[in-house]
């Protein structure tokens, strides 16, 4: 619970042995002691990414909750940016992080082509060379400032985690061959990690907590909030843990 994540972070953030010496972790306490005194944006779909009807419908009653508590909700707000071009900057980057993935011998094999194999884009991002690199963080960072600009005025922003609840894992076929159903419709399997890299690739704070359950398996909304406000994220996930139940571990556990 959230308890429990409180205290994870307590023992786990700050600085390492090494770093200790010339600088300490304070992290400010949550913007608010109500709930009501809380500003909440809703982002809770995407054209590009869309989710399951079921997940967003319990994701609509984390909202409605904060809502009734007396939150001010909004479900238009949004940072200076679009949802794709978030998307995109954390595929390029992820990609380029995992490029250990590949030998060397692949890569200049793709960085010599003038585009990507096909259904290989991970081996082309993670081919860029370092100036590209740079390129994508700067993306990164101006995205970050919009998230600040953002933040000013709004508090934290419920978002999915991921488009379905708990899929099965299929190891049968390569992962830019696999797909994900959504409403019965099948979509890139890279759609499970596009609402995380919206906030993961900014590097914001985000505390999930359960919403409900789909088919027996739980669905959590994301909780986002400004850069090294964690307590912020965290003082609202208390609040909906508290109002819709929290967690219940399943049969057998």
């Amino acid at each position: 619970d959230v308890d429990d994540l409180e205290t994870a972070l307590d023992v786990l953030a700050g600085p390492d042995a090494a770093a200790g010496t010339a600088w300490s972790l304070d992290l400010p306490p949550a913007r608010h002691a109500g709930i009501a005194e809380f500003k909440v944006a809703v982002w809770l779909d995407e054209a590009s990414c869309p989710i399951d009807r079921r997940c967003r419908d319990l994701l609509r009653g984390a909202a409605d909750a904060l809502a009734d508590a007396g939150a001010q909700v909004s479900d238009t707000a949004r940072p200076a940016f679009t949802f794709d071009k978030a998307v995109d900057t954390f595929m390029h980057l992820l990609s380029a992080a995992e490029a250990g993935t590949w030998t060397l011998a692949e890569l200049d094999e793709v960085a010599a082509s003038d585009s990507p194999p096909a259904g290989e884009l991970g081996i082309w991002h993670a081919a860029l060379r370092h100036r590209e690199w740079l390129s994508w963080h700067e993306r990164r960072l101006q995205q970050r400032a919009r998230w600040a600009e953002f933040f000013r005025e709004w508090d934290v922003v419920l978002l999915p985690v991921t488009p379905t609840a708990a899929i099965r894992h299929d190891h049968s076929r390569p992962q830019t061959a696999r797909t994900v159903e959504v409403d019965g419709v099948a979509r890139p399997y890279e759609d499970t990690i596009k609402w995380m890299g919206l906030t993961g690739v900014a590097w914001l704070p985000a505390t999930v907590v359960p919403v409900g359950r789909v088919d027996g398996l739980p669905v959590g909304v994301q909780i986002a909030g400004p850069f090294l406000e964690d307590r912020t994220t965290l003082a609202v996930g208390r609040f909906l843990n508290e109002a819709l139940g929290g967690f219940s571990p399943p049969a057998g556990f």
